[in-house]
């Protein structure tokens, strides 16, 4: 009886085995995949970040030209050009 025993717990060792250890590379490849998923989903939103800001400060490009275009002052002209300057590369400030 015991010698039956020993053979059936090795012969479902045998087969557990494996079956376990299929299991925790499919749980490795699997987190391989939804690490490097991660990364490319940050990787996609920081470059859509930036296209949004560039789409933005050409808006603002556009804008700021067709303002100065319209003006007729020189005065009013440099202080467009300045505000521009600051709008486009983030000074703090700016005395008008």
């Amino acid at each position: 009886m015991r010698a039956f025993l020993r053979e059936l717990s090795t012969l479902a060792f045998l087969i557990f085995l494996p079956l376990v250890l299929l299991v925790l590379g499919m749980i490795k490849t699997h987190h391989a995949e939804w690490n490097s998923t991660k990364r490319e989903f940050q990787r996609a939103s920081d470059a859509e970040t930036a296209l949004k800001k560039r789409t933005e400060a050409l808006h603002a490009l556009i804008d700021a030209a067709q303002k100065l275009a319209a003006q007729q002052d020189l005065d009013e002209l440099l202080r467009q050009l300045l505000l521009l300057a600051k709008e486009s590369t983030g000074a703090q400030r700016y005395n008008s």
